[in-house]
């Protein structure tokens, strides 16, 4: 099969699949490397998410961490699953009921992506006290946008493309 020989609907299939792809790829090492460096009385501490959920439940602050474990973590992985799943399942052209349902689940909670990058933002902009302490945000901080980016394009051509089958 020739690329000419695929539908535009189809290109645009493999455009999210790619994007998805994309963002599993980024995800891991977002999750791996450090989300956020602090300094703070001359010593310097690299915090993941995971390290910042422990950190947060273990100083009794278990909405926040809850909060942060669904947005950086549960959430996540929820939508990278259901995208990949909307894809694959729409290549084979099964489960078409769920496709439509999933989608706007997808499409729902995409609206927080952004939180968790949103929360270390607001972490450097409170916690700047000069010479005492600073925080940075780290590499994973800018993976983790990188995963929000590509989800967000794999869930709006997915949402157009639902959109056009069925107006």
């Amino acid at each position: 099969m020739h690329q000419h020989d695929l539908r535009p609907n189809q290109h645009n299939l493999y455009r999210a699949l790619a994007f998805t792809l994309a963002a599993m790829v980024l995800y891991v090492p977002a999750n791996l490397y450090p989300f956020m460096t602090m300094r703070y009385s001359g010593l310097y501490k690299q915090a993941t998410v995971w390290d910042g959920v422990k950190t947060l439940y273990d100083g009794g602050e278990w909405i926040t961490a809850t909060i942060v474990l669904m947005a950086s973590i549960i959430i996540p992985i929820f939508k990278l699953i259901s995208l990949f799943f909307i894809i694959v399942s729409r290549i084979l052209n099964i489960a078409v009921a769920e496709r439509a349902s999933l989608l706007m689940l997808v499409d729902f909670i995409g609206r927080w992506s952004m939180l968790d990058v949103f929360l270390v933002a607001i972490m450097v902009a409170l916690v700047k006290f000069g010479s005492f302490a600073t925080v940075n945000a780290d590499i994973a901080s800018y993976l983790f946008a990188g995963v929000v980016v590509c989800t967000m394009l794999a869930s709006a051509i997915l949402s157009l493309q639902y959109k056009g089958k069925h107006k």
